[in-house]
């Protein structure tokens, strides 16, 4: 796990250009929500989406709610312009 403790880049999320899905866990001992949170707040567009009963493992754990918010996040950018 060294080398997660060795990537950081949140530095640098500000000049992502692109809109952005952050998915946290409210009971995730990997990654934390404050965590998620972080990077959901340095992103220029992002929509943060927590769901509140699932641990690391969304897809799996709740997988027809990971999909639909999924699904719904990439309708939304189908719809937006392109400049």
């Amino acid at each position: 796990m060294l080398f997660l403790t060795r990537f950081e880049v949140e530095d640098r999320l500000g000049r992502v250009p692109q809109a952005a899905l952050v998915l946290a866990e409210r009971h995730d001992r990997i990654c934390s929500l404050a965590k998620a949170e972080c990077i959901a707040a340095r992103l220029p567009k992002t929509r943060p989406h927590i769901f509140e009963r699932s641990g690391h493992m969304t897809f799996a754990e709740q997988d027809p709610v990971f999909q639909a918010v999924l699904r719904a996040f990439r309708r939304n950018q189908d719809t937006i312009e392109q400049p």
